[in-house]
């Protein structure tokens, strides 16, 4: 009778082990989901100032290559 309440006090303790075990991976999935998708939008985000200065960049182009030529005042 003795064993059966040690036996009883170990799996309560296990129990809890593995509530504590499952809550700190949910968490630390949640973590990493939410690392993962901060990261992303940030790429994104750089990606698209990248693209943004390109454009700005090709249009700055063609007006130097008006103003070399002269075409600017022709027209």
């Amino acid at each position: 009778m003795y064993s059966c309440s040690v036996v009883d006090e170990h799996g309560d303790g296990k129990g809890m082990h593995i509530i504590v075990v499952v809550l700190l991976s949910a968490l630390v999935s949640i973590m990493l989901i939410l690392g993962v998708v901060g990261a992303y939008k940030f790429w994104e985000k750089k990606i698209r100032e990248q693209d943004q200065a390109r454009l700005l960049k090709l249009f700055e182009d063609d007006d130097d290559i008006g103003d070399e030529l002269g075409l600017g005042t022709v027209i």
